[in-house]
């Protein structure tokens, strides 16, 4: 009798264990996404980075260094060394973002691409800065601009025989949050 009840028990066992494998159900899943414009940076050709006109310190007098600020009204000024800065029309790099109005973005500058060369000397830009380094898209243009500014450093009697210009560009950077 004891072994019939075991067998009985036995059998019960997996007969409850094969009734839960074998027991399942499924269910469908939704999947949703929502797509904003992508982002575009692009520099405002009437406003393109300008240090002006300079003079270089003389054999002797040491590095110059300029700088210029990032903004809408730029501003240049004469950070150390005994050059002369002596007018032109100095600007700030303007650039213009379009996207998805009303996401935040962050904006950067990568530092040390873009050195000036007449092709004989060289300038070194760096410490680039822009002028919000976060923005968030109104879907103005006029609204919707970064400026950058940055040092341009002049190496003591510096080649003047030509104008220097940027023998690679700065790279901006604007990414959605």
């Amino acid at each position: 009798m004891k072994k019939a009840n075991l067998l009985k028990l036995g059998l019960a066992t997996v007969l409850a264990t094969s009734a839960g494998i074998a027991s399942a159900d499924t269910a469908d899943g939704q999947a949703a996404a929502n797509l904003v414009a992508p982002l575009t940076v692009t520099e405002d050709g009437t406003q393109t980075m300008d240090f002006g006109t300079m003079a270089p310190a003389k054999l002797g007098g040491g590095e110059t260094r300029v700088r210029l600020s990032a903004a809408a009204t730029t501003t240049r000024n004469l950070v150390s060394g005994n050059g002369s800065l002596m007018g032109g029309t100095p600007a700030s790099g303007k650039f213009n973002i379009t996207g998805a109005t009303g996401y935040a973005v962050d904006i950067s500058v990568a530092d040390g691409a873009a050195d000036l060369s007449n092709g004989v000397g060289t300038l070194i830009f760096e410490a680039p800065t822009v002028s919000a380094a976060t923005h968030t898209i109104a879907g103005v243009a006029a609204t919707d601009v970064v400026y950058v500014g940055g040092d341009l450093r002049i190496p003591e009697n510096a080649d003047t025989s030509a104008a220097y210009t940027s023998a690679t560009a700065y790279v901006v950077t604007v990414t959605y949050q």
